[in-house]
């Protein structure tokens, strides 16, 4: 009940912020956010290998230090392979940028914020199977909300490149 609560929550806490980034940036600023953040998505998947996944029929099929060790070696995998997408993306910034259609300075923020994407699910998934979910519904509204804040501050501190302030705010 409280992962459907939370869900609800998130996506309705989304759904009353659309007008409000709808206002404050132009269509051409909310298009590239939007493009930014869907290859943020992108980005996961490949990085990931969406080894986290794996978690909940390892939470039940392995020990516990087994399932410890399986987790760090997920984040260690997963660390290496952002890191190495990350080189990968600042040598060929300029191309990558250009074929995506956004500011070449954004495309090193993908692969970091990509990484902290998957973490931030990696942790979800290891609450819900440990069933902590006072814990996942406190953690997921308070970064959702402070995406959001941060982003709206961003936003409307910045006189030009406004989805700059969408995207450092995710």
């Amino acid at each position: 009940l409280i992962y459907t609560i939370a869900g609800f929550m998130l996506k309705g806490i989304n759904f009353l912020v659309f007008p409000i980034f709808s206002r404050l940036l132009t269509p051409d600023d909310y298009g590239i956010a939007n493009v930014f953040s869907v290859w943020v998505g992108f980005i996961v998947v490949f990085g990931s290998v969406q080894l986290n996944a794996c978690i909940p029929t390892a939470k039940i099929k392995l020990k516990n230090n087994e399932y410890e060790d399986l987790i760090v070696t997920i984040l260690s995998y997963t660390t290496i392979l952002f890191t190495i997408l990350t080189l990968i993306l600042i040598v060929f910034k300029g191309v990558i940028a250009n074929f995506i259609g956004i500011n070449e300075n954004l495309v090193s923020l993908m692969t970091i914020q990509s990484l902290f994407s998957f973490v931030t699910s990696l942790y979800s998934t290891i609450l819900i199977q440990n069933k902590e979910d006072k814990k996942y519904l406190i953690i997921s509204i308070l970064s959702t909300l402070l995406n959001i804040v941060i982003s709206l501050i961003l936003v409307i501190a910045m006189k030009e490149y406004k989805y700059v302030g969408k995207i450092i705010g995710g």
